[in-house]
């Protein structure tokens, strides 16, 4: 929808289903506030959020009612709810319209909607917000599963506006309403289609060769893996790659509970990230090295865990290799013995590769004559080929398939004309008090660019001292996120992860869940904390300084894009928008 008018006494009603007194409505609020209203028996249930509208700009709304409660939300992101379960059955809908109440004789001169209109459609499910992001620019048949109502302007018969649906619950344009042409908001380029390897989970797997990498000390196994379900624990299963008995990739083992971490097992020895890494049905870029320099795991190209064990690569090479099953894996509840979900583009090379060369390759199509590289399962010619001059060509066992996939796509890098330059104790940003003392549920995010990791580099300081919510970069490349309410410190440390002179993004969540800690999109820590920043005192708050005084407490580097949002961000939320420049008027968004 988009509205070319919302100044008062207009309430701009997007539809109503109902009657006066038993109704369903989404609309404006006088000036910018967006509105999801259920009168039932003259009791009105609402959810609504500020800030919202902006004139002559398209919006996709989606009111969801049911036994979940009343949701609403914006261009895909929940912003606002209501604990309300009720839903149409319990108002009924004897008139309904699209652009204006169904009680005009209330609020005559009030009544109808200034703007444009597309796509409306009813389903007889409560969708989640994944499902709304995921279809909001699909155009429709009116075929889909549970749709019953499809409005989308293509078919206008004597005035019949025409149901696209199977119900055919076509409308009437009325007065002045008109179809023209517009131009409607169209997906950032943010998939590649590919053929990837899928596996259902029932014993279908690649068998590899036996006797490979017998020469390699240390090596870098890297790809693109989405899991389809998880992986029960403690059982070993789903697992990315098992080769012989000195590595493999799988989610989170007794080790690590929480299958949603990932784990890089090498000769007995296990790392393992935190939870939260892995989102079932989403792609994600794995890097796994073992070897003469340690064990690490990189995740979207961050590194995320790293020990010193130095295991060899090619210990015991007698033993099996394979993509998406590993010999020792036992069923799972749901009898899944092998991964179930898809790989594309595994990569052994024959030494540690750097976080650079990972970031910098990870979305290229590698031809398989690449320096290094000794095997290449890339699955473009429907076969488990290796493409390196080493053959070590696969066999798919069960119902192992090549498919075409929509995999991630490179986003370019933020290039911001300006940026805030500090340079030690005394500088700084001072911002208003008490801003953001109401927020039981926050996410902070900020490109930082380190010029030093020496003593307490503060990159942002809401709060009194000893009282306060924060990141920095201490001594020995610990960052550190804290948040101590009166006190009482709560904090996620992580180490070596930060490369000093180079640009990184942060996000600090805060609330119900507790505290989560990203860098550069990818989840790196968490506490059990549930604070915020209605936890800690609302002043001072600093860009760039610490609000206690002191040696050493400095910001030596660079800032941009400093952000504030009213509640806790998805991973993949703060992915898809830490490129973008904002304008300001995002849902959810405080301060910019």
């Amino acid at each position: 929808m988009k509205w070319r008018a919302t100044q008062p006494p207009s309430v701009q009603r997007f539809f109503t289903f109902g009657r006066f007194n038993n109704n369903i409505q989404v609309g404006q609020e006088p000036p910018t506030c967006l509105a999801f209203l259920i009168n039932n028996e003259g009791t009105i249930h609402s959810a609504t959020a500020e800030g919202i509208i902006e004139l002559n700009t398209w919006y996709h709304v989606a009111a969801v009612s049911g036994p979940e409660g009343m949701t609403l939300y914006c261009n895909g992101v929940l912003v606002a709810s209501n604990a309300y379960t009720g839903s149409l059955a319990a108002i009924g809908s004897s008139t309904n319209r699209l652009g204006r109440t169904g009680f005009p004789s209330v609020h005559q001169d009030r009544i109808t909607f200034d703007g444009q209109i597309d796509e409306f459609r009813v389903w007889k499910t409560a969708w989640t917000e994944h499902q709304i992001r995921e279809n909001m620019f699909n155009e429709l048949t009116g075929k889909e599963p549970d749709l019953v109502g499809l409005w989308n302007f293509e078919r206008i018969e004597n005035g019949l506006v025409k149901d696209a649906g199977a119900g055919g619950h076509h409308g009437k344009l009325l007065a002045n309403a008109k179809v023209v042409e517009a131009r409607l908001p169209v997906p950032t380029a943010s998939t590649r289609t590919q053929r990837v390897l899928d596996l259902d989970g029932k014993g279908s797997y690649v068998a590899l060769p036996p006797h490979i990498f017998t020469n390699l000390s240390t090596a870098t196994v890297e790809g693109w893996v989405k899991w389809r379900s998880p992986r029960t624990v403690p059982l070993y299963l789903a697992h990315f790659f098992g080769f012989n008995i000195t590595m493999g990739v799988r989610p989170g083992s007794p080790v690590n509970a929480d299958p949603s971490g990932v784990e890089l097992w090498s000769a007995g020895e296990i790392l393992a990230t935190p939870g939260g890494v892995i989102e079932l049905q989403e792609w994600l870029h794995i890097a796994a090295v073992s070897g003469r320099g340690g064990m690490k795991l990189y995740c979207n190209g961050v590194l995320v865990a790293a020990n010193d064990h130095r295991n060899p690569f090619d210990l015991n090479p007698e033993l099996l290799n394979a993509i998406g099953w590993w010999q020792n894996a036992r069923a799972n509840a749901a009898g899944e013995t092998t991964l179930n979900g898809q790989v594309d583009e595994l990569r052994v090379w024959n030494r540690e590769r750097s976080e650079q060369e990972i970031r910098d390759n990870m979305f290229k199509n590698l031809t398989g004559k690449e320096v290094g590289l000794v095997a290449l399962w890339n699955f473009n010619d429907r076969t488990a080929n290796d493409s390196s001059k080493n053959a070590f060509h696969g066999q798919f066992v069960g119902n192992a398939k090549v498919v075409e996939a929509e995999l991630p796509a490179p986003k370019a890098p933020l290039q911001p004309e300006k940026a805030l330059q500090l340079e030690g104790s005394e500088t700084g940003v001072a911002l208003p008090e008490n801003i953001f003392t109401n927020l039981a549920s926050a996410t902070v995010e900020a490109w930082v660019k380190f010029q030093s990791d020496e003593g307490d580099q503060r990159v942002f300081t809401f709060g009194a001292p000893w009282d306060n919510l924060g990141i920095r970069l201490q001594g020995g490349n610990r960052l550190n996120y804290f948040l101590a309410p009166k006190g009482t410190v709560a904090q996620v440390n992580v180490e070596g992860l930060v490369v000093l002179q180079k640009w990184h993004h942060i996000a600090a969540v805060s609330g119900k869940t507790g505290m989560k800690l990203f860098c550069d999109g990818v989840l790196v820590g968490t506490n059990e904390f549930t604070g915020s920043f209605n936890s800690i005192n609302g002043q001072p708050n600093w860009l760039g300084r610490a609000s206690e005084d002191g040696e050493g407490r400095r910001f030596d580097g660079q800032l941009d894009e400093v952000r504030v949002w009213n509640r806790e961000r998805t991973e993949r939320e703060i992915r898809d928008s830490m490129f973008r420049n904002l304008t300001g008027r995002e849902a959810g968004l405080v301060a910019i």
